[in-house]
């Protein structure tokens, strides 16, 4: 059994275009976005170094936020698949021992 870990894709940058808003640039594929202070916090978890699966990452946000994890998933939807297909991080697939 497998299960996906996810890191930040060279060349991402972002800009903060108001207080909830900023403006996200993908080098992979050379498009920019625009996301949410809460996609944008869940970046720079992923630009720690290393490898981060995803429950640890939404675990430290509610934390953080001090709100559920179920309430975090449900404001994130279905951000690591966005974020894969948008050239903001990388995902690999990993055998539990692996990490």
């Amino acid at each position: 059994m497998t299960f996906p870990v996810y890191r930040l894709a060279d060349g991402v940058v972002w800009e903060s275009l108001d207080d909830n808003m900023f403006a996200v640039y993908s080098g992979l594929t050379g498009d920019t976005h625009l996301l949410n202070e809460t996609a944008v916090w869940v970046l720079e978890w992923l630009a720690a170094p290393g490898w981060h699966h995803a429950d640890d990452v939404v675990h430290r946000a509610a934390s953080e936020a001090g709100v559920s994890e179920m309430e975090l998933r449900v404001s994130l939807g279905d951000i690591w698949t966005t974020f894969v297909h948008d050239g903001l991080v990388r995902r690999r697939f990993v055998a539990p021992a692996a990490l």
